[in-house]
């Protein structure tokens, strides 16, 4: 994770005792262009990161998480992965046990 210059806005909420939900902005930027890795790589803006965030605790033995996310690439992101400028969208869940 070296060369990252990484910005983060949480913000939290637990509507109920069981449930929280959380909304997360990152900023994703090169501290050195065209150097490692970035080799050719003329812009720092990697690009910008909106997360929503559900985690739901069904009992004191599991959660379920779930998280929608959105990334809008910036110049350094279409230098890297080829030219696109289009927004990455990901949907993940996850389920979790203790024992």
């Amino acid at each position: 994770n070296s060369n990252q210059d990484v910005h983060q806005i949480f913000l939290w909420a637990n509507p109920y005792e069981n449930l929280r939900v959380g909304a997360v902005f990152i900023n994703f930027g090169l501290d050195e262009t065209d150097s490692g890795f970035q080799a050719g790589v003329t812009d720092d803006d990697i690009g910008n990161e909106f997360d929503l965030i559900a985690d739901w605790s069904v009992n004191d033995n599991m959660a379920i998480s779930a998280v929608y996310a959105q990334f809008y690439p910036g110049g350094g992101a279409e230098q890297i992965f080829g030219g696109t400028d289009q927004t990455w969208h990901v949907l993940e869940a996850g389920w979790w046990l203790w024992f």
